[in-house]
């Protein structure tokens, strides 16, 4: 029986029941989805005054072969999936379309937008959030398992990591934050149903999970960015980079 509306809820797990999860998950007919690779590196973008609202989110998006550790480079090369999305506009607009990193910094930095359909929508996009030139700011990195089930999607990530990119005009980022401890969970669906709350339910109960808000990691990104330079300032580091975003992925 239809309930009202869609479902989308985060939640945070302690590593050590990362397992148990899984079985439990697995015990409950859940299907695991198959990727070429569970890696997901996303990169956020904001001004230079780091202005973009908090309900709005810019960001590119990819599955990578490899994953990273202290030092992050991207090639201007690379494949993302760019998303742009913000529930504070009128229209709620969303946007997705496949680019390289090389054309979303000219885009964003140079303000190049073209007539056609995709850059059409960053135009509107952008006039309304009253952007100027924009700049990658923080990227993330994880692991994800992803579980579907009637209808019912669960993500599982580990391993989140999350980098700043210190100079304006670098593409390289430096590692600034790492969850040891938690994992995020994530359950979505676009319906709700009898079926879907129960298996839901099902789920919740079987598995020691806290409640966050939605977005709240994004919030603060911001904090952790704040914290790493303000303190990098104070003393220089040489570091060298490890591991490079490739076209080939």
């Amino acid at each position: 029986m239809p309930v009202r509306g869609t479902l989308e809820e985060q939640y945070s797990f302690l590593l050590i029941d990362y397992d148990s999860i899984i079985y439990s998950l697995e015990d409950e007919s859940f299907v695991k989805i198959e990727y070429p690779h569970e890696t997901v590196l996303t990169i956020y973008f904001s001004d230079e005054e780091h202005r973009v609202p908090k309900s709005a989110y810019i960001r590119a998006r990819k599955y990578a072969s490899e994953s990273c550790d202290e030092i992050l480079n991207v090639e201007m090369n690379s494949i993302f999936n760019l998303e742009i999305k913000s529930k504070s506009l009128s229209n709620r607009k969303k946007h997705k379309t496949e680019i390289s990193f090389g054309n979303i910094v000219n885009i964003f930095s140079n303000a190049l937008i073209k007539d056609n359909e995709s850059s059409s929508v960053i135009k509107d996009i952008w006039s309304e959030l009253e952007l100027k030139k924009l700049i990658p700011f923080v990227a993330t990195q994880y692991m994800r398992k992803h579980y579907e089930k009637n209808g019912l999607r669960v993500t599982l990530d580990i391993g989140i990591k999350v980098y700043g990119f210190e100079k304006k005009s670098s593409y390289e980022a430096v590692k600034i934050w790492e969850d040891v401890t938690n994992g995020k969970f994530e359950i979505k669906s676009d319906v709700r149903t009898s079926e879907i709350n129960v298996a839901k339910t099902n789920l919740l109960s079987r598995n020691n999970l806290k409640p966050t808000a939605l977005g709240s990691a994004e919030k603060n990104y911001r904090k952790y960015y704040a914290d790493y330079f303000s303190k990098e300032s104070k003393s220089s580091h040489s570091r060298k980079s490890n591991f490079t975003v490739s076209l080939s992925e």
